[in-house]
């Protein structure tokens, strides 16, 4: 169970990197890519290569010396960096997008960084301060991924901008009818704006990809509108085991219904699988109307 939730604590942000810099008027960067080496670089970095003469490795990652800890915290050693440097890693609950908050260097061959994200928060009843539920669903933000029924539709959510319903061709091309079935958008745009929206510095939205997700520290809204509700008892046909509860989130303002001139609204239920740790990816996993 302890490796189970290591990994699984892990798991969205294992092979992503994460920068650092003491100030504006620092000339010095670090850079943590998790599971892998931490790095120190004076000059600008592009592309994965340093422009600049100064490099230092404070480590790459030692398999095996991971530590969980009750509350959450887990800890990783990187080692055999540059002149026998050497970073321990704390990873600690935080209500935003994973980031580096902190480093301190211990000694002149040792650092120690802290770096914040939701996924090592206590969501536990029994916590006293329970971090906020959205904060569960934060590093999913600008991922995408498609689903087609055995019927006539598919459908396309990006997270937690929108549901789109369309129809492809026996060629996968995307035919008219082209429905928005919710956004989180105080004001409705087209189903067409939404599937045509372009990827952004700010928010690299790759559509139908199943990637793209925020790595960017501000998030686009402000607030997500998650509930946590009972797992509904009409999803319960043919399964063995179901979660007990699951995470709610209501998309609305779709477009305009004729026949029942109302818009249309979906609401969005995560919930977490049992094989979660080594999932590839997010997964659509049913759309029922």
């Amino acid at each position: 169970m302890r490796d189970y939730l290591r990994t699984a604590r892990l798991r969205w942000i294992v092979d992503r990197c994460f920068q650092f810099k003491d100030g504006d008027a620092s000339e010095w960067t670090y850079e943590i890519c998790v599971g892998k080496k931490v790095t120190q670089f004076a000059g600008n970095q592009k592309a994965g290569k340093t422009i600049g003469k100064t490099l230092f490795e404070w480590g790459t990652y030692k398999i095996g010396h991971d530590q969980l800890w009750a509350n959450g915290t887990l800890t990783q050693i990187y080692g055999n960096g540059t002149g026998g440097r050497q970073t321990e890693v704390f990873f600690e609950c935080l209500d935003q997008y994973p980031t580096v908050t902190a480093i301190e260097e211990v000694r002149e061959s040792e650092l120690r960084m802290w770096v914040g994200a939701s996924m090592f928060c206590d969501f536990r009843p029994t916590n006293p301060t329970p971090p906020l539920l959205e904060a569960l669903l934060r590093p999913l933000e600008g991922w995408c991924a498609n689903f087609t029924t055995t019927g006539f539709w598919s459908y396309e959510y990006c997270h937690p901008d929108s549901l789109v319903q369309f129809h492809k061709d026996s060629s996968g091309d995307v035919r008219d009818p082209m429905f928005l079935l919710g956004t989180l958008h105080k004001s409705t745009p087209s189903s067409t704006f939404m599937w045509k929206t372009h990827a952004s510095a700010d928010f690299p939205m790759l559509r139908g990809k199943g990637a793209g997700v925020n790595t960017n520290s501000r998030p686009k809204f402000r607030f997500l509108p998650v509930q946590l509700v009972d797992f509904p008892s009409e999803l319960n046909r043919g399964r063995e085991e179901k979660p007990q509860q699951v995470l709610a989130m209501e998309l609305t303002n779709g477009t305009l219904c004729d026949s029942a001139d109302v818009q249309r609204s979906t609401r969005v239920l995560f919930e977490c699988p049992d094989d979660f740790a080594t999932l590839a990816t997010h997964q659509v996993m049913k759309v029922m109307e």
